[in-house]
Order: structure tokens, then C-alpha cells, then sequence
């Protein structure tokens, strides 16, 4: 097996090399030329230097970048009380709460509560809604 020159991984580094596939491959299958790589990362570090105008460059591409403002959670609570609000009104009169309601029908005895007639009515006004699917 042939393995990779340090001149050949400083070129493969720099993106100056048209082997790049080539050495891909063969730093998958051969742990000495990952050792001499690394090697060769570490000295490419070591001498290089930050350039005199790193920093406003750096500045600059920050500055170009923007910055999506975040939502106001204000707006986006009003959007959910104006939809509850207008899905309220919708049902209320197309009169999905009538049979809740309508109180004038409920019989309250002296044995039950309020609370345990309203949960019947419900539970009846329920049974019919899933008997009504159940026919469709």
C-alpha cells in the first residue's frame, strides 16, 4: 500500500489537490496516514496566522446578517382570544349550544343537583351527535 506525503495531505488541506477522492479513501483505510494528517493539521495551525484585518471582516459579516425579529407575544395572544372568541360566536349561533342551553326542559329534583342534570343533558346531547354519525 502507498501512503499519502505530507506535501500531498498540505495540498489536500489547502483544496489544492485534484486527488481528493483518492485520499478520502485512503485515510478511511490506513490509520498511519490519519496519524501523519493529523500531524500535518497541527503544524498547519501552529504557523498560521490570524490576518491584520480578521477582525473587521469578521465584524462585517456579522453587520450583513440579519436578525428575524421574534413575534410579539402580545399579537399572538390576541390572535387566540379573537379566534376563540369568533368560534364561540359561530357555534352560539348556529346553535350547537342550544340544547346545553336550554334550561327551560331540566327538570331538577330535590334528590339530584344542578351539576347532575347538566351532565345528563350533555351526555344525551352527546349520545345523539354520535348516534347521528354513526347513521351517516
Amino acid at each position: 500500500m502507498t501512503h499519502i506525503t505530507k506535501d500531498m495531505l498540505r495540498s489536500y488541506i489547502e483544496g489544492e489537490t485534484e486527488y481528493a477522492e483518492h485520499i478520502d479513501q485512503h485515510l478511511l483505510e490506513c490509520d498511519e496516514c490519519v496519524a501523519l494528517y493529523m500531524s500535518v493539521l497541527d503544524d498547519i495551525e501552529m504557523n498560521s496566522t490570524l490576518s491584520s484585518d480578521f477582525t473587521d471582516k469578521t465584524i462585517q459579516q456579522i453587520e450583513k446578517t440579519t436578525v428575524t425579529p421574534k413575534r410579539n407575544k402580545k399579537n399572538h395572544l390576541l390572535v387566540h382570544y379573537l379566534v376563540a372568541a369568533g368560534l364561540t360566536m359561530l357555534l352560539t349561533v348556529s346553535g350547537v349550544f342550544q340544547g346545553v342551553t336550554n334550561m327551560s326542559d331540566m327538570k331538577l329534583d330535590n334528590d339530584g343537583s344542578f351539576t347532575d342534570e347538566l351532565m345528563t343533558k350533555t351526555l344525551d346531547l352527546l349520545d345523539n351527535i354520535k348516534g347521528e354519525s354513526h347513521n351517516e
